[in-house]
């Protein structure tokens, strides 16, 4: 009788198989399944009874985030796969869905990006995660001046305590520390998504715009029902950049000592990282949509970035120089105007060479126009301080600072020496803040400063700028 060979054990026959596939994946040159991909650690946020408060009792503000994250998410991963017809898909169709549809019924639940992004969080987990974690430290300080039960000392109190829990993740946390503008202007990449796609850039700055403008009625409001007018004022000034895009969209970054000036005061390592942050949402931006950087290399480019975003050495700034920035990027009117205290002026009571009209916002308490009559400037030395308090007040700043307190305030409305200033600062009867505008329902459609940087770190495919 013949006898059988014996038989190989299955499972030896299987692994051997599984190698000669990876063998073979191997001689087609593709990549290792787990070459290029991340540790996906995560933290869990920092625990406290304030959590959750914002969306409790600000949840029309709160949801809108929701959005913003689906808006970012879409963003990276349209730009990253490139679809036919990209600048159609984000300039209209993803556009028009986020704010005729998205932004006016927002999600009540957070969305889960790597989900709308699938692509683009495989590639650049890091950056994901990077965002992600800065994001929580936004909603975590939002939930802090919500909380009624804190005292204004524990409120600071905490947001630092808040801030030292984030920057524990080395690998992860954006450093506390301006970085240069040059950062994100002057690469070989720079600015090709807000050329190529300016109502998508512009529907982003003004999420950046709401994201820390909101920090101001938060603290400016002494009562639970200040701090929600100042909120409906700040989300009817965010609704009304709507209105006409890109017109009516920021026309550069907007930076948080300039729109949240009491905010940058108080807690000015968190304001820094969030402007960070922002610089570094521009930046994907950029390198995604850039032909000048290969497909192979979008990774090791934006990790490059992240890396620099982590160093607190090279390429940084002063704080005072970054409280100068706003001024430099052309004030707050440019970065879409002040989140509280909306008050315009009479354009026909614009006084030539006014500091109001030149950053196109009024000093709150100060008139915007001159009386009949007024004595003009003729001697030198009041030039010079008309010229000295219109420097004054073209920074945002200074003008907020001096809003917030009373004593300022008085001295400022009473120039003494010089009429033709005193004039320019007489007070103003208080401006009534109107109720915002409830953005209209539409049904979607159907589903048819800086000084010269040091060279940044060798990137793969970057080239000199």
């Amino acid at each position: 009788m013949m006898q059988k060979p014996p038989t190989m054990p299955i499972a030896r026959v299987r692994f051997r198989r599984l190698a000669g596939l990876l063998g073979v994946l191997a001689t087609l040159g593709l990549p290792r399944p787990a070459a290029a991909q991340d540790r996906r650690n995560e933290q869990f946020y920092y625990p406290g009874a304030f959590n959750w408060q914002f969306l409790a009792n600000y949840a029309e503000a709160a949801r809108l985030f929701n959005a913003f994250d689906y808006g970012h998410a879409v963003l990276y991963e349209k730009l990253l796969t490139k679809p036919a017809h990209l600048r159609e898909e984000l300039e209209q169709k993803q556009f028009n869905y986020l704010t005729r549809d998205l932004l006016i019924r927002p999600p009540r639940f957070a969305i889960a990006e790597e989900v709308v992004e699938p692509s683009y969080a495989k590639l650049v987990w890091q950056a994901k995660q990077m965002f992600d974690w800065a994001h929580l430290l936004h909603r975590q300080v939002y939930d802090v001046y919500a909380d009624e039960r804190l005292t204004p000392a524990a409120r600071d109190s905490l947001i630092e305590r808040l801030t030292d829990y984030y920057l524990t993740r080395r690998d992860y946390a954006f450093q506390p520390v301006p970085k240069s503008m040059a950062l994100m202007d002057e690469q070989y990449y720079s600015q090709v998504f807000r050329r190529g796609y300016p109502k998508f850039n512009g529907l982003i700055w003004s999420y950046h715009w709401l994201q820390v403008g909101l920090y101001e009625p938060m603290i400016a409001g002494q009562t639970r029902v200040e701090k929600k007018a100042g909120v409906q004022a700040t989300l009817a000034r965010f609704w009304k950049m709507m209105k006409d895009p890109p017109n009516s969209f920021p026309k550069t970054m907007p930076m948080t000592s300039a729109v949240a000036p009491r905010f940058s005061a108080a807690h000015p390592r968190a304001a820094v990282i969030f402007d960070n942050l922002h610089m570094m949402h521009d930046i994907i931006s950029d390198i995604l949509a850039a032909d000048t950087v290969p497909r192979e290399r979008k990774r090791s480019v934006i990790y490059a970035a992240l890396a620099e975003f982590r160093d607190t050495t090279r390429n940084v700034m002063t704080l005072d120089e970054w409280r100068g920035m706003g001024g430099m990027m052309g004030g707050i009117a440019a970065m879409g105007g002040p989140a509280i205290d909306l008050v315009t002026p009479s354009p026909a009571a614009a006084v030539p060479g006014d500091a109001r009209a030149v950053s196109g916002v009024a000093m709150p308490g100060m008139s915007s126009g001159t009386s009949r009559g007024t004595p003009p400037c003729n001697t030198a030395g009041d030039k010079q301080k008309l010229e000295l308090y219109e420097r004054m007040m073209g920074d945002p700043v200074i003008r907020a600072r001096m809003q917030a307190d009373t004593v300022l305030r008085r001295l400022m409305a009473d120039v003494p020496d010089s009429t033709c200033v005193r004039a320019r600062a007489k007070p103003a009867p208080a401006a009534n803040v109107r109720s915002p505008a409830v953005p209209r329902r539409v049904a979607p459609k159907s589903n048819s400063l800086s000084r010269k940087p040091h060279p940044m770190p060798a990137m793969p495919g970057m080239g000199q700028h």
